[in-house]
């Protein structure tokens, strides 16, 4: 992650939404939009005609935890326990306002 271009990443990614929004393709998001703010600036770009649904993984803290550390020890890539507790704090569970159809998997 130390040398991915996480610049040149988010345009490449906000350049290839635009153009399936406007080719009026399905398109899956695959990140953690923990609040409301972070995933209006994408749904706000999406056209009336587009249903919107919204995946919530209910992960107990445990599993969290072993995953995590699993992670790390396989790539090396750890998050420090400080993040994952400020990630926790700041969200923000979807609503029916944001969303037409929000999925729960436990």
């Amino acid at each position: 992650w130390n040398k991915f271009d996480m610049k040149g990443g988010s345009k490449m990614l906000d350049e290839n939404f635009l153009k399936a929004v406007a080719a009026k393709q399905d398109i899956i998001i695959d990140m953690t939009n923990m609040s409301e703010k972070s995933r209006k600036g994408k749904l706000k770009k999406l056209t009336e005609d587009y249903t919107k649904s919204a995946v919530v993984f209910v992960v107990p803290d445990n599993v969290l935890q072993e995953r995590l550390k699993k992670r790390a020890e396989e790539t090396g890539k750890s998050i420090p326990p400080f993040v994952v507790n400020q990630m926790a704090r700041s969200y923000q569970a979807p609503t029916k306002a944001e969303f037409d159809r929000i999925t729960y998997v436990k």
